[in-house]
């Protein structure tokens, strides 16, 4: 059984929450919320029987044995946020953008890689057939060249 944990609820984070209690919870033991608005915080907490802290401090201080830490921070702090995860020993899934700049996506690629554990970026357009195609046929046959990142929209 998985220990998760959720920085961030606003937004996306909370249906994160939903999908780890309510689709998975046969895998997951303990889901920590972890949010800088307390009323928001609490609140889903207390709908998905969720313990809650107000700091990811405090989180990663008290909640030493995680398996998995899910980023749905502000952009801006994605970095500062994954790189305090993997240092705790978590495994990380990180919403897109991973960060604001390349050079700091590549720093916590580095330290996942060097730490052995696992670094997904969350991208619900992944088995599109337009991303499918790009994937197994663009860039195999280096039609774009070094592909280092992408952007998007839909």
């Amino acid at each position: 059984m998985l220990k998760v944990a959720v920085f961030g609820v606003g937004g996306w984070g909370i249906n994160h929450v939903r999908v780890l209690r309510n689709l998975y919870g046969n895998l997951v033991r303990d889901i920590i919320v972890v949010d800088v608005n307390v009323e928001r915080g609490k609140f889903v907490s207390k709908i998905y029987g969720a313990k809650f802290y107000s700091s990811i401090e405090k989180a990663l201080a008290n909640e030493k044995d995680l398996d998995a830490v899910i980023i749905s921070t502000p952009t801006p702090l994605h970095y500062e946020h994954a790189m305090a995860a993997l240092n705790n020993g978590a495994h990380v899934l990180i919403e897109k953008p991973m960060t604001d700049t390349l050079d700091k996506a590549l720093k916590v690629y580095d330290e996942a890689k060097s730490l052995g554990l696992i670094l997904a970026v969350g991208f619900i357009m992944r088995y599109h057939p337009l991303i499918d195609y790009v994937i197994n046929n663009i860039i195999p046959n280096n039609v774009l060249g070094k592909v280092i990142t992408v952007n998007s929209k839909r």
